[in-house]
Order: structure tokens, then sequence, then C-alpha cells
């Protein structure tokens, strides 16, 4: 359903009200974000609990799929925090000069 939403967006934080990985499963692949250079999203499987099998194959790859269709994209960030945990993956552009860096954080 988000997935869906009105692709004229600049910044999209939907945290806590949407999983990432359905977020990204929902979107159409033939479907352009023109103009989205912010996406903050949580995800679940970003737990102790989850292995890394499940985050890179499940998550981070329709992610990236979702991510060639933002052409604009500068922040992508999917976090998960309760008490205690808290895990960041960031991606975050800094334009076509500078390589693109990826941040991985947790507790």
């Amino acid at each position: 359903m988000l997935g869906k939403l009105n692709l004229k967006l600049e910044h999209l934080s939907v945290s806590f009200m949407a999983e990432a990985l359905c977020f990204f499963c929902d979107c159409d692949p033939t479907m352009e974000w023109p103009n989205l250079t912010s996406l903050c999203l949580t995800s679940e499987l970003l737990t102790p609990d989850d292995g890394t099998d499940d985050i890179n194959e499940m998550l981070l790859l329709e992610a990236a799929e979702a991510a060639k269709r933002m052409p604009k994209l500068e922040t992508l960030e999917i976090w998960n925090g309760w008490e205690g945990l808290a895990t960041l993956f960031k991606y975050e552009s800094l334009g076509d000069e500078q390589p693109a860096t990826i941040t991985w954080r947790g507790t």
C-alpha cells in the first residue's frame, strides 16, 4: 500500500508504521519515485534473532531494487530499536562526484 503512495513526494518517513520489506515488496517494479530524496523505514528483520541471510537476501536486495527507481535518493535509512537494542542500515549519496557510503551500526 505505501509503495503506491504519491510519487511526487520528496521525503517519506514511516518508521514503525510500516515494515520496510513490505514497503519494498509492494512497490510496482515499473514505478519511479522521481523526486524522493530521503526515505526512512523500520524493519523487524534487524534483530539479533534474524540471520544475515534474511537481511541480505530479502530486505537489502529489495531495497536496492527499489532505490534504482529513485534517481534523486540521497538518504535511505532502515532501522529498528527496542530497549537495549538498536540497529541502523544507512545509504547516503554525497553527490555525483563522491562515492556513496553505507553505514551499518548495531548494539
